[in-house]
């Protein structure tokens, strides 16, 4: 069944061949009495033309110029001569026309036009000028609005440089500050016996600072963040902002403390009214 499909298909694809086509179309008009007779005489016509049969109506009328060779010979013009031949009468029809409007342009050139039609030519054109004028205007404004834009943009990224730049020198200035923190905190890092009064009693404790944490040896044991931390340039008075934890948060207990050091740097002496005295181990 495939090999009939392949088969057919075959044969509609070379049937449709513009070579083809006309080669039958070309056969079948010079070769005109064989289809005649074939499509339209009955047995009594061919014998009234002297034919006993249908083949013989084509035996009479077939030799190899009519059959053949002829409609061959129209096949190939039909097919190779004819588009060159339509092409060229495209051509020449073009050819025509153009030649026919420029014959009307230099007839007509030299011709009268009415004064209505003029006014209405001058009216359109100065409203077409008009129309431009205000379009170049408003190109104009839009130039002026792109110019200025433009420098602003250009302020505007001018500016965001700086502030990069500034930026980034303050958080230079952070990190020193920072390291700066934890150089002169050490001097403050270690275990401190520590005595006040309070309630006009003496109390003794021992407090451990570590990083920016100060925690109280005392029963419960009491921590405190260091909030904020200063240090004069001789490095003698010391000024702590620390902030108490309760549960591992900040509470809002804030203590403030003001020491000066002596000159061993091993003892601190309250400046702040506290009556607190600091020993370091």
């Amino acid at each position: 069944m495939e090999q009939f499909k392949d088969f057919f298909a075959d044969l509609k694809e070379r049937v449709s061949s513009p070579l083809i086509s006309s080669f039958v179309i070309s056969w079948l008009l010079i070769n005109w009495p064989i289809t005649v007779g074939l499509l339209l005489y009955k047995q009594q016509d061919l014998k009234a033309d002297g034919f006993r049969s249908y083949y013989e109506l084509i035996k009479g009328y077939s030799n190899w110029t009519y059959t053949a060779l002829i409609p061959f010979l129209l096949a190939l013009i039909y097919t190779f001569a004819f588009p060159y031949l339509k092409a060229w009468i495209k051509l020449l029809n073009a050819k025509i026309d153009n030649r026919n409007e420029t014959n009307i342009l230099r007839a007509t050139s030299e011709g009268s036009m009415p004064v209505k039609k003029y006014i209405e030519l001058r009216e359109t054109h100065a409203d077409l000028t008009t129309k431009l004028r205000g379009i170049i205007e408003d190109q104009s404004v839009v130039q002026t609005q792109r110019d200025g834009l433009l420098i602003q943009v250009a302020e505007f990224e001018n500016m965001v440089e700086k502030l990069e730049h500034y930026n980034e020198s303050l958080k230079n200035q952070l990190v020193k500050m920072e390291d700066n923190f934890k150089a002169d905190l050490g001097i403050l890092r270690g275990r401190w016996e520590v005595q006040r009064i309070e309630s006009s009693e003496l109390v003794k404790e021992e407090w451990l600072i570590e990083d920016n944490l100060v925690t109280k040896a005392t029963n419960p044991i009491r921590s405190y963040v260091i909030n904020n931390f200063m240090i004069d340039k001789n490095k003698q008075l010391v000024a702590l902002h620390v902030i108490e934890l309760v549960n591992n948060s900040l509470s809002s207990n804030v203590i403030n403390f003001w020491f000066k050091f002596d000159a061993d740097f091993k003892t601190l002496v309250d400046k702040s009214n506290r009556n607190i005295y600091m020993n370091k181990v």
